[in-house]
Parts: structure tokens; sequence; C-alpha cells
């Protein structure tokens, strides 16, 4: 694994909302992504979803078409936060008190905006609550370079895999899908506790 380095915090977050604002017109979730999670999931009454990096909400509208009951909330570390219907200003590598134990799903395609993947995916499996279950994709081709914007670099599968279960996850299933947008093959993992 690569991860950027920064000259300190302050730099992760400008070139975060840098990226941003470059791209906040685009998305990477496909609906392929939402029906996986929908077929995965062990229990029909899912009341709640967190999504972390959602830029323009399309995720949040997305998983409010596919479950209708649930409250769907989004996390932003950029100031567009601010224009998004159910989107909070946050920066996923940090615990929001207000979101510890609440969420029956945890979900992000923006694994690969933390310079922290550790410490990242043990604030979200914080949130989950005791039936929860987390959704991360990560990217593993030749796309996939440490950069300002995307710091975390895979070398290879087993490193995400290996982090997981680190951390007391078991990787369920996982989903792959093509992103025409970028020429990607990403991997959805379905972790659960």
């Amino acid at each position: 694994m690569k991860i950027y380095e920064y000259s300190n915090d302050d730099q992760y977050r400008q070139e975060q909302y840098k990226a941003n604002k470059e791209k906040e017109g685009r998305h990477w979730i496909s609906i392929l992504d939402v029906l996986f999670i929908k077929e995965s999931m062990p229990f029909d009454d899912v009341k709640s979803i967190l999504c972390h990096g959602t830029r323009n909400g399309t995720e949040l509208r997305l998983f409010s078409e596919h479950f209708p009951d649930a409250r769907v909330l989004g996390t932003e570390i950029a100031p567009t936060a601010l224009k998004y219907e159910n989107t909070i200003r946050h920066d996923f590598r940090r615990q929001h008190d207000r979101l510890i134990g609440k969420f029956d799903i945890v979900f992000s395609n923006s694994f690969d905006h933390t310079n922290e993947p550790r410490e990242t995916l043990m604030v979200w499996k914080d949130q989950l609550n005791k039936r929860g279950i987390m959704f991360v994709e990560a990217v593993f081709d030749k796309n996939n370079i440490s950069s300002a914007s995307d710091p975390l670099e895979w070398d290879h599968e087993d490193e995400f895999a290996d982090l997981a279960r680190s951390i007391g996850f078991k990787i369920r299933k996982t989903y792959s899908n093509y992103n025409n947008q970028d020429n990607l093959t990403n991997r959805l993992y379905m972790l659960v506790q």
C-alpha cells in the first residue's frame, strides 16, 4: 500500500476541497452497486444508511429510492456539503459523536480519499449499530495511483482484506463493477462484524 504524504492535515483538507470542486458534477456509484447492497442485506427492515464522501449526493438519492423506509445521511468534507440535502460537512476520517452506533449500513466508494486507512475503517466500524453492515469500495487496477486527491493506493487486493480482518471484520461478499467513466474495475466489499 502507498499513501500520499501531506505536509499537514490542512494540506489534506485543501486537496480534498480542490478535488471536490473539480469533480462536483461527477459520481462513481452505480445503480448496480445499490442493487448488490440491497440483495446482500440479511434483513429487510433497513432503517438507517450512512454514506461517506458523497460529493453531490447521488448515492443518497439512489439509496433513498431503493430503501424508501430508511433515513439516508451523507458526509462530505468540502464546503459544498451545505448545498446538498441530508449531507453534513464532516471529515470522514474523524469520529462524529452523533453518528456512533446508529447505522444499519455504512457505505463509501471514497475510501481511496483517506490517508489514514486503518483509522478511517475503525471510525466507520463504530458507526454501525449491532446488526450493521459495511460496504466499502476499493480500486485495485493500474489507474489507482496515490496522489494528493486520492492518497490511498493498494498494491494488491489482499492488503484491503488483511486490513479489514485486522480490525474484526469478515468479508461476506464482494462485487466487481466496471466504471465506464474512468475505465476502472472497482470491488465492493460487504464487511460484517
